[in-house]
């Protein structure tokens, strides 16, 4: 039966006129935040931060600069390096004949100026031992399978070791540039609640171990890895600024109602500029990332609000702040508003709908060589052919 697109349309209109009617409440509330942010007291505030870290819920932002502060882009040096790597996956699937699944890493690296290069490849691999499709604790035997956001936080530590594997090739005399799509973790914050022993893997192991070669590697030299996300949903400063006293009332501002950190920075941030560095201690994450806790920022590329994490360590450096910021405005210009070495790892990574039928159609053929052929599921077969 096809979909009922009246009854679909109905449902629409009074989601639009919902949103409608909330318009105006953002609005008000959207310049009450910017009104906060641009007269918050960096004394007070911190006062007040610190005094909350010590109670039960006491996760907020910290500002490692005046908050309403914002800085221009400086000049990009003659010779520079920016590489980017993304990935892609086949998931696991309880439809294929085995249990696995195929992690593709595509990579990026752009050399500009006097020896211009460029390296553009992309390596798949498949993984199927016990090992690799479950994360087991050894101590308790209890497991969890590699699937959802667990592969997806292990496909992010792969992409940072191939981050690594580009800062070991690259020219130790040219200013390098390294970035990934989205956060700069590989949990998000509603993800931290996995068992010690997933975030142990993941995070201490995986996402450290990979944060410490990067971390050697800029040893001595201009070098900084980035997150970068487009289109960013998050409201921790929003939330903050609504939550902080205001230095006029002593009282803070009232409810954020929906408002994200973009639309505040949208309207506070000139094109080109970026905004005060800001951190989030505190986080239950934060036992197992070794050091290597995100600092971050948002940019105004001129196209779009874009946050940008950078390891704290990286942060606390003001000429690789400026590195940082400076790449990724001609990268988004160049780019037509999206980091263009980002745009080129993703289209090396990216598996598409035929790829995966030739994925399936190798396994079954692999496996059938072996005398291990798969009985398919009755669902799929019903699904290849429509019986009325």
């Amino acid at each position: 039966m096809p979909l009922d697109l009246a009854e679909t349309a109905a449902q629409i209109d009074r989601m639009a006129l919902s949103l409608a009617s909330r318009r105006s409440g953002r609005h008000v509330a959207l310049d009450r935040l910017i009104s906060a942010l641009t007269s918050l007291d960096p004394v007070l505030y911190e006062s007040w931060r610190e005094e909350l870290s010590s109670s039960e819920n006491g996760v907020t932002v910290r500002f490692m600069e005046h908050p309403a502060s914002t800085h221009p882009p400086v000049g990009l040096p003659t010779d520079i390096t920016v590489a980017a790597v993304d990935g892609s996956q086949i998931a696991p699937d309880r439809h294929l004949a085995a249990r696995c699944f195929l992690l593709n890493l595509g990579w990026c690296s752009l050399t500009y100026g006097s020896f211009p290069s460029a390296d553009l490849a992309s390596v798949p691999s498949v993984h199927a031992r016990d090992d690799e499709v479950v994360i087991r604790d050894e101590v308790t035997g209890k497991s969890e399978r590699v699937e959802g956001a667990v592969l997806a936080a292990l496909r992010h530590v792969k992409e940072l070791e191939a981050a690594a594997d580009l800062a070991d090739r690259s020219s130790p005399d040219s200013p390098t540039v390294l970035l990934v799509d989205g956060p700069l973790t590989p949990l998000s914050r509603s993800q931290s609640v996995y068992p010690d022993f997933v975030l142990h893997r993941l995070v201490a192991e995986g996402f450290a171990g990979a944060m410490d070669r990067l971390r050697q590697a800029s040893a001595g030299r201009p070098m900084v890895v980035a997150g970068y996300t487009s289109r960013p949903a998050y409201s921790e400063v929003a939330r903050a600024l609504s939550s902080a006293p205001s230095a006029a009332t002593g009282s803070p501002p009232g409810s954020h109602c929906g408002v994200i950190d973009s639309e505040i920075f949208g309207r506070h941030l000139p094109d080109g500029h970026r905004s005060a560095l800001f951190s989030t201690p505190g986080l239950e994450m934060e036992p197992h990332l070794g050091g290597h806790d995100p600092a971050c920022f948002y940019l105004n590329s001129g196209w779009e609000i874009a946050r940008v994490e950078l390891p704290i360590w990286a942060a606390e450096d003001s000429e690789l702040v400026e590195l940082l910021h400076t790449a990724l405005i001609d990268q988004c210009r160049r780019g037509s508003g999206y980091p263009t070495t980002l745009t080129e790892a993703h289209e090396q990574a990216v598996v598409t709908s035929a790829d995966r039928c030739a994925f399936s159609e190798l396994l079954d053929a692999a496996l059938a060589d072996q005398g291990l052929v798969g009985d398919r599921p009755e669902k799929v077969l019903s699904k290849a052919v429509r019986s009325l």
